[in-house]
């Protein structure tokens, strides 16, 4: 599952992502960043991170920046650590959504950590997008 929403039309199919959103990035305080929280793991087939964020904040959520820590199976031994961005998420505030990272050419199992370094956003405007009214 990535979280995204597909559209189909006559023959031609497509993928519908998030709105363009005029406003600049800007980054997340440590207080702002301290609310958002979520739950994700790692998988072994596909190798793949997949997580929920719930954006606690009362700005757009459209770019994080996550740790990785793969470790051995059954031990804690660290195999490799790496940071990693999701974009285009797009999670208005006081909302969760899913997301995947591919994890293409290292070495994955089940047994991971991961940690939010970083976040990016933009101010919320109440007056809803085409996109607010798709996901309702």
């Amino acid at each position: 599952m990535t979280g995204k929403v597909s559209a189909a039309e006559g023959d031609e199919s497509g993928q519908v992502l998030p709105p363009d959103d005029p406003a600049p990035l800007e980054p997340f305080t440590p207080e702002d960043l301290a609310k958002i929280t979520g739950n994700g793991s790692c998988k072994e087939l596909p190798q793949t991170f997949e997580g929920r964020l719930y954006n606690g904040t009362g700005k757009v959520l459209r770019t994080v920046g996550i740790d990785i820590t793969h470790k051995k199976f059954l031990s804690n031994e660290v195999i490799w650590k790496r940071s990693f961005v999701a974009r285009d998420l797009y999670i208005r505030p006081l909302e969760a959504k899913t997301f995947v990272l591919l994890l293409a050419g290292v070495e994955s199992s089940a047994q991971c950590d991961w940690t939010i370094t970083n976040a990016f956003g933009s101010p919320w405007s109440p007056n809803p997008t085409w996109w607010d009214r798709l996901n309702q």
